[in-house]
């Protein structure tokens, strides 16, 4: 899966540099049968730079901006893969990289807030290996290596209302296996 690191109000240098950071820590993870993958165990020990973050539905400067981006990719990557998410967190605003219902929003938590992880089970026989990766054209891009599981995934989110000041989305997930729908 990929989103576009360029479609972000937050286009700075800074920006860029915590998305490489945060994908270098995840990219190479090895997953074993059974195992369920955290983000922030991965991603919260590091240090970010400080830019562009959304705290309650508004912009503000914070370490780490960008890093919801890199769990949203990898989110949708462990969709796709057929994985058992354990734990996703939607954003309280609309992002411009990621279509609504897509996304995973990530926070170590602060002094009155409990944290939020984006969590997915390796649910397969097999180890998985992770890989994420900031490209010079201008995305990101999460993938999953495994043995394959005869799965094939849809994904898919419609408004059911859009106004001024918001929205709501309903996100479907489809997985068929031989031709036959099983979720």
């Amino acid at each position: 899966y990929r989103t576009d690191y360029r479609e972000t109000s937050d286009k700075s240098p800074e920006r860029v540099d915590n998305l490489r950071i945060a994908s270098e820590a995840l990219d190479g993870a090895l997953l074993a049968p059974g195992e369920v993958f955290s983000a922030n165990d991965i991603l919260s020990p590091l240090d970010y730079n400080e830019t562009k973050v959304i705290v309650e539905g508004k912009e503000e400067k914070g370490d780490g901006g960008g890093l919801c981006q890199v769990s949203s990719t990898l989110y949708m990557a462990a969709n796709y893969a057929g994985l058992g998410i354990e734990e996703r967190h939607p954003h309280h605003a609309q992002l411009p990289y990621i279509r609504p219902g897509f996304d995973a929003t990530v926070w170590f938590g602060g002094p009155a807030s409990r944290p939020l992880d984006m969590k997915f089970k390796n649910d397969t026989e097999g180890y998985l290996l992770l890989r994420e990766y900031v490209a010079d054209d201008g995305f990101i891009y999460a993938e999953i290596w495994g043995q394959p599981t005869g799965e094939e995934v849809e994904m898919s989110s419609e408004p059911e209302y859009v106004g001024p000041d918001y929205s709501k989305w309903t996100t479907y997930k489809k997985v068929t296996e031989n031709g036959e729908v099983v979720f």
